[in-house]
């Protein structure tokens, strides 16, 4: 069973961006109702078994304002994904599990190196 990290330091930050793997950053905050209805859907995404080689995390972005800062963070919910420190993809902004899911198997298929 996959865990959803939750990281507040620059330098952990910094540490999931030197992983191997894809890992997908979660942006949300307290007081934000679509980031509560997201973040059971992002705990069972973490959980299904074609993405158990991703690093689910999130970030609360009141917790952890150097972090949001360095992602360039200006909404929540905010899905971002990287591979080693480079961004796959375009960020999604919003609460739609269906299209998290959609970019999630796309960057999958993708080779290093492409985004």
């Amino acid at each position: 069973m996959a865990l959803v990290k939750t990281i507040s330091k620059k330098t952990e930050f910094d540490g999931c961006l030197k992983l191997e793997k894809l890992v997908v950053f979660y942006f949300s905050a307290s007081w934000c109702q679509p980031c509560h209805l997201m973040a059971p859907k992002y705990a069972e995404l973490a959980n299904m078994p074609e993405f158990v080689n991703i690093e689910f995390v999130t970030v609360d972005v009141d917790e952890a304002e150097e972090i949001a800062d360095a992602a360039g963070i200006d909404a929540v919910p905010t899905f971002q994904i990287f591979r080693g420190d480079a961004q796959v993809g375009e960020e999604l902004v919003g609460a739609d599990e269906v299209k998290l899911k959609d970019r999630l198997k796309e960057v999958i298929q993708q080779k290093p190196g492409m985004s």
